[in-house]
């Protein structure tokens, strides 16, 4: 609509799919999406063209479509089913390099989530753009991935089991808390394959910048010239308006971009799940970095701190949703709580030790956090002149320059 000089969708130029999309889907968009979104939508869009590099050209879904598999891909990919899903949301022009964008949201996008076959490939495809063909390290993980990735059968969600709920409302208890322990136990193998994978990233830096430009582009899975593959991922914040709607803007094609983006991301493992049967899958999550040092003192957020305490207690852990990193802050404790209050009440105890149970687990949860919110306040207090601006980012806030010789008295007078 920018490059049309609109303010809002018009029909006509819907039907010439001038907008990028079939007019099916204009009409669908117009009558679920625009009222509550437009605003919104415009103001990405004028985000999207006024970068440089994408030449002010009509943009396109492209989201929806299928790629092609190369011949190598085939061969790495150890499942039954591939997944032909694109790398490339959208691409400007004719679609062909340099035009092709992965898009995601902001809170909730990841690099990848991918099950055991898209994952092994993954690896492979790394070793290819190394140049390498057998590596002892990488081949005893995929070992481990093949042992340890797993499928368990449910007719229902993860949730709805631990909640009673959906198709666990009536079920037997005996078999329910059955299924809840092999979840649990097949968490421990999560969390396991998780520390090696990292260990392995950690101690091969190469490694890890290759498996991240392959799962954030697909480069070797679609190869270069399909439009499946993706030259930026761009990670947009609807809530904001002008040029600080783009809020992360990586160009693949770029080494210093792919080492960014692959220092502020961690892979992992856990389950994913739909309406049924939940499996392991190798996911990524955003983890913050020094932006001017990559080897400073590293501080998190207040959000990643919040995420990283969930993640790492097992009673809050295992009854968050899946996507519970697209939450706010209160809304992720709030989780977290009713986690702890959900696996006191299986115990079999008295009514006043369940009570007071659960007041311990929360209180005891609630301190861990604490003391770790405490730390990250005390690094803070240490940076003196930088402590405003590093006390605005812990709270999430984006700060080009901040004046800090105030909150650097105040930080003082607190030590």
């Amino acid at each position: 609509m920018k490059r049309l000089n609109q303010d809002g969708p018009t029909e006509n130029d819907a039907k010439k799919e001038e907008y990028g999309i079939p007019f099916k889907e204009y009409e669908s968009m117009k009558n679920d999406f625009w009222g509550k979104w437009g605003g919104s939508a415009i103001e990405v869009g004028k985000a999207f063209y006024a970068l440089g590099d994408l030449g002010g050209a009509k943009m396109t879904q492209y989201g929806k479509g299928t790629g092609t598999l190369t011949a190598p891909w085939k061969s790495w990919h150890t499942g039954a089913r591939k997944n032909t899903t694109p790398k490339t949301d959208m691409y400007v022009g004719a679609g062909g390099k340099g035009q092709r964008i992965s898009l995601k949201k902001v809170g909730g996008g990841q690099v990848m989530s991918a099950a055991e076959g898209e994952s092994i490939a993954t690896f492979n495809a790394a070793l290819a753009w190394m140049g390498e063909k057998n590596n002892k390290e990488v081949s005893k993980m995929i070992d481990d991935m093949k042992r340890g990735f797993k499928k368990v059968t449910l007719d229902g969600s993860i949730t709805d089991l631990k909640a009673k709920k959906g198709f666990a409302a009536t079920m037997d208890d005996k078999k329910r808390d059955a299924l809840i322990g092999q979840l649990a136990t097949q968490d421990d193998v999560h969390d396991k394959l998780s520390e090696d994978m990292n260990t392995l990233f950690n101690n091969h830096p190469q490694l890890k910048y290759w498996f991240l430009y392959e799962a954030a582009t697909g480069g070797k899975k679609f190869g270069p010239d399909d439009t499946a593959t993706a030259d930026f991922i761009i990670e947009f914040d609807p809530s904001k308006t002008g040029s600080s709607t783009i809020k992360k803007y990586k160009n693949m094609g770029n080494p210093s971009e792919v080492n960014k983006l692959a220092n502020e991301t961690q892979f992992y493992c856990a389950f994913k799940t739909g309406k049924k049967d939940p499996y392991t899958a190798m996911r990524t999550k955003q983890i913050a970095v020094d932006k001017k040092n990559i080897n400073a003192e590293y501080i998190p957020t207040l959000r990643h701190l919040i995420i990283d305490h969930i993640e790492s207690n097992e009673s809050t852990r295992r009854f968050l949703p899946e996507n519970y990193e697209q939450l706010d802050e209160f809304a992720l404790l709030n989780r977290a709580i009713q986690g702890i209050k959900k696996g006191a009440t299986r115990l079999k105890t008295g009514v006043k030790d369940m009570w007071l149970n659960l007041t311990d687990r929360v209180k005891i949860f609630l301190e861990g956090l604490f003391k770790k919110v405490s730390a990250a306040l005390d690094k803070i207090k240490r940076l003196a002149g930088k402590a405003l601006h590093a006390l605005l980012e812990f709270f999430g806030f984006e700060v080009d320059k901040v004046d800090s010789s105030g909150p650097a008295l105040i930080f003082h007078k607190m030590a």
